[in-house]
């Protein structure tokens, strides 16, 4: 990589990385100087300027590499447990960087960065999301975002392991039973069903499970949905009484524990997320066995389980938090948003694992039973993120952006703040 010459002999850099990068350590030099003339290249196709060339000098790079240090700095001693600077610090931030923009200039430069674009997830089952819960996507993701009309999140190469336990007991009546159904049948009618999509194994239970649908055992979505529909009540009521939720959950870890075996160039089953939505009445007959086998589940075989209490009475919470683990995964069948909480947790899970967009914006459930992308608000930035916004609040001035090099690059200060700033205000 070739610069542009420049005498630094009068001035002294105190910065350790620019003294062994004076010093010639060659590989450094290279590095940094790749990292500067990306960086310029990003803020002028942001303000719509690319150029096809833009020479840079030993001493841009030098000032480039000084200011980053110290804005590095100033991160780590402003970032909180999850190693990001909370949105409401952001001005704080630039302050302790000993930088003084106005709150406009940072918002155009927020939306620049991010491109301002607002996507939104809404489960049709449950209230709006509300305008203000939004999410910033960076543009080389935008690419991949694309929401289709039957609330199906496409362009992500989502796949999951999905099972639903079907409490068939004695103790369910046949409206309960139906209603259970119902609700496995709409989440379906919402899922990619494919070997490189979605996969959805069913396990009715009472007694023992019995006409367990496999993930192998059915073709198509299609095919899934007329199994499902063949387990009538008058056929489940037949296999026996009891409530053998442990015996479920043992079954679906060996499910389980076969869809992790495989391993092809479509599917590496050990790394796709499993998720498990076990129904019941909280009528258990092994209790210990139940919990012994949720814990093997969640432990062991790294599902992700869910209890969905299918009776209004006040079930043992004990006995549900042994299956789900945590009070935010123990549902409700009469609750209304609950299909939209189990959509949302299939395709979160789904998402976080694989999509780079969701690793990026990570979803959230609103308190009210809102189902969304996690908002501005919540959602703190990264440190990259913090400096890259920087940079394009201070456009360096090798990016040849004179308008805004002349009216945002750091000027004379004035009692702590920027001549041009305080000349703005």
């Amino acid at each position: 990589m070739e610069y542009a010459e420049a005498d630094t002999s009068a001035e002294v850099y105190n910065s350790t990385k620019i003294c062994s990068w004076l010093a010639g350590e060659k590989e450094d030099q290279e590095i940094e100087g790749k990292k500067y003339k990306a960086l310029l290249a990003r803020i002028q196709r942001r303000c719509g300027e690319p150029k096809p060339s833009c020479p840079v000098t030993y001493h841009d790079i030098q000032q480039y590499m000084d200011k980053k240090e110290k804005y590095e700095l100033a991160f780590d001693e402003m970032k909180d447990d999850q190693q990001m600077l909370p949105r409401s610090e952001i001005m704080s931030f630039f302050r302790s960087c000993q930088l003084f923009p106005l709150e406009s200039e940072v918002q155009s430069a927020f939306r620049a960065v991010f491109k301002g674009k607002f996507y939104i997830i809404v489960c049709r089952y449950v209230h709006v999301i509300a305008k203000e819960d939004v999410v910033y996507i960076p543009h080389s993701m935008m690419h991949i975002n694309k929401l289709c009309h039957n609330d199906i999140l496409i362009g992500c190469s989502i796949q999951s392991d999905v099972v639903f336990l079907l409490d068939c007991s004695a103790s369910i009546g046949s409206a309960v039973y139906d209603m259970q159904r119902g609700l496995i049948k709409d989440i379906i009618g919402h899922c990619e069903i494919a070997y490189d999509k979605v996969r959805v194994a069913i396990v009715p239970y009472n007694d023992d499970v019995f006409r367990v649908v496999d993930f192998d055992s059915y073709g198509s979505k299609d095919e899934l949905l007329s199994e499902l529909e063949s387990l009538t009540y008058e056929l489940v009521k037949s296999y026996g009484q009891i409530t053998r939720t442990d015996s479920a959950l043992r079954c679906m870890t060996q499910l389980v524990q076969k869809a992790n075996s495989v391993n092809d160039h479509v599917r590496d089953g050990s790394q796709v997320p499993k998720l498990c939505f076990a129904f019941t009445d909280g009528q258990c007959y092994h209790t210990q066995l139940t919990s012994r086998w949720a814990e093997i589940a969640r432990n062991d075989h790294k599902v992700v389980l869910y209890a969905v209490t299918c009776s209004d009475e006040e079930t043992s919470k004990r006995y549900l938090l042994d299956i789900a683990s945590s009070k935010d995964r123990v549902l409700k069948l009469t609750e209304y948003k609950t299909i939209g909480l189990i959509k949302s947790a299939i395709q979160g899970q789904q998402c976080l694992n694989n999509c780079p967009l969701c690793h990026y914006a990570q979803r959230a459930i609103v308190g009210d039973g809102r189902v969304g992308i996690c908002s501005d608000e919540r959602r703190g930035l990264f440190k990259h993120e913090a400096l890259e916004l920087i940079w394009m609040v201070y456009c360096p001035p090798a990016t040849g952006l004179k308008k805004y090099k002349d009216s945002l690059w750091m000027s004379p200060q004035v009692e702590g703040k920027e001549s041009m700033k305080l000349a703005s205000e």
